[in-house]
């Protein structure tokens, strides 16, 4: 999973980009299953400055990752391919 930030006042313009993977499959139950090497963000849910994001992974089991937006909007500005 990758993430983006967008122009406040215009949402179709694109200001930074990832490359890295903010969530990528690591953990044997996201390694081994249905579908290997795969998750897949299905919701997430803020909570103040957590954030709680449901994924699938490797299309067995669900998962649970938190981050918090000051760090996620840090690591999205430093990686960016933009």
């Amino acid at each position: 999973m990758e993430s983006a930030i967008l122009d406040k006042g215009n949402p179709a313009r694109l200001l930074y980009r990832t490359r890295e993977y903010l969530l990528a499959p690591a953990a044997p139950y996201e390694l081994q299953g249905d579908v290997p090497n795969m998750v897949l963000p299905c919701a997430a849910l803020q909570d103040g400055e957590r954030v709680a994001v449901c994924y699938g992974a490797a299309d067995t089991v669900v998962g649970l990752a938190f981050g918090y937006i000051r760090e996620i909007l840090e690591f999205t500005k430093r990686t960016s391919i933009l």
